[in-house]
């Protein structure tokens, strides 16, 4: 397709008028006009997105519609929402970078960016609702909780850079241009208006959806630094290593907050407002969160079957074999051969304990919101699946053997893919 053509396919959709519309009536009743149209524009730009032969400014705005344009794609395929779709997992992640290879103190940097702006966005978002000037997701406000939800994800913004005033992001409308979101430096624009695209206008789905993004930004920044500290290991260099294991603990510190802003949300608003809406969409089908988990403790053996039945999941099998090194095997190593410094050993027991405290916190919450609710989203057992798992442990855990063997002959048709990829 020729460039004025991919060009003029581009402007015909109007982005401003497509987020208003999903804000206004949720995803799940936007106009099948609209949808028919993204996902055929999203067919004709996809062929381009790797040609040498566009402009890199057009070749740049083909980055970021295939990403926003591709759940409603999906949409047309199967209505029904799963993870990518419903959280719209890729366009965050092309404003954080995942998918070009950064060193972790990049990572950590666009990550402590992209929380601090999703947050201070919730928080205008919050504001305005009680004020009485928001428009959209009006549905079942919790009035009575907002003021302490307030409160909470001030405190997220606040951790997220406590010398910097918390800029709002209030005054400003959709723009209607590919452009002016593709050249926005701070990619300000991205976050607030194509990452929040609730399903309904419930008002606690954007608490939700809010709370599933700024978890993923955490989990890419915890990635990324345990990535560095195993290799850092490897070398040797134990105190590069402390360092990157201290910043993933930062990272995992942050858990906290989210949920406890997420738990001013009344259990009848998630399971009578919009449970439904969410469709499959679980949590075992964030791939940043399971590549996190196996780089920490290993291939699970309790989670191959799982993995394996989510198309997107079943290159993270072909971590079982002998040769992938994860964090706990490398410092299990060490200590082993009584090399391990105290000062590392504290890092990672203090990594482990965050990540530890993160998976009961989930547990609670899916107990709380998701106790009747049999068989568990994803297709997994629920809440029993979560109580399988959340007790891994670095050290302390001497019952958790990970996956080594996986038969890779039948994996032969897997294609395996970067942590950091264009697939992210």
């Amino acid at each position: 397709m020729k460039e004025n053509a991919l060009r003029a396919g581009l402007d015909s959709f109007n982005l401003g008028e497509y987020i208003e519309a999903v804000r206004a009536n949720g995803r799940a009743r936007l106009d099948p006009e609209v949808r028919a149209q993204a996902a055929e524009l999203y067919e004709d730009i996809v062929p381009a997105k790797d040609s040498l032969y566009i402009s890199e400014d057009l070749a740049r705005t083909i980055r970021l519609a295939e990403r926003v344009l591709e759940p409603e794609w999906m949409f047309v395929q199967d209505p029904i929402p799963r993870y990518p779709n419903y959280t719209n997992w890729r366009a965050l992640n092309w404003v954080l970078g995942t998918y070009r290879h950064m060193s972790d103190v990049q990572l950590s940097r666009s990550c402590l960016s992209g929380i601090r702006i999703l947050a201070a966005d919730w928080l205008d978002f919050e504001l305005r609702t009680y004020a009485g000037l928001e428009r959209f997701s009006l549905d079942s406000v919790p009035t009575e909780q907002l003021p302490e939800r307030l409160s909470r994800i001030h405190a997220i913004a606040e951790a997220a850079n406590p010398l910097e005033p918390i800029a709002s992001t209030n005054s400003i409308q959709p723009p209607a241009r590919w452009r002016d979101y593709v050249f926005d430096s701070t990619r300000t624009l991205t976050l607030r208006f194509l990452t929040a695209l609730p399903q309904t206008t419930q008002h606690d789905e954007i608490t939700f959806l809010r709370t599933i993004h700024i978890g993923e930004a955490c989990f890419w920044a915890q990635l990324g630094s345990v990535m560095h500290a195993i290799e850092w290991l490897k070398q040797g260099n134990f105190s590069a290593g402390e360092t990157c294991l201290r910043n993933a603990a930062r990272f995992a510190g942050f858990s906290k907050l989210v949920f406890k802003a997420m738990k001013t949300m009344p259990d009848e608003h998630f399971m009578l407002g919009f449970r439904e809406a969410t469709g499959n969409a679980s949590a075992i089908q964030s791939m940043t969160y399971q590549l996190l988990q196996i780089f920490t403790l290993g291939l699970d053996p309790q989670k191959v079957d799982a993995l394996a039945r989510i198309p997107e999941h079943r290159p993270l099998l072909l971590y079982g074999n002998p040769k992938f090194v994860s964090l706990k095997a490398k410092l299990i190593e060490l200590d082993e051969k009584g090399t391990l410094p105290e000062s590392l050993r504290n890092a990672a027991y203090d990594l482990d304990k965050k990540m530890y405290a993160w998976r009961g916190e989930h547990l609670g919450i899916a107990k709380r919101y998701l106790a009747d609710l049999q068989p568990g989203t994803g297709g997994t057992a629920g809440v029993l699946y979560l109580e399988n798992h959340f007790r891994h442990r670095i050290f302390a855990d001497p019952d958790f053997v990970p996956v080594t063997n996986v038969d890779l002959g039948s994996l032969r048709s897997v294609r395996a893919r970067p942590v950091f990829s264009n697939q992210n």
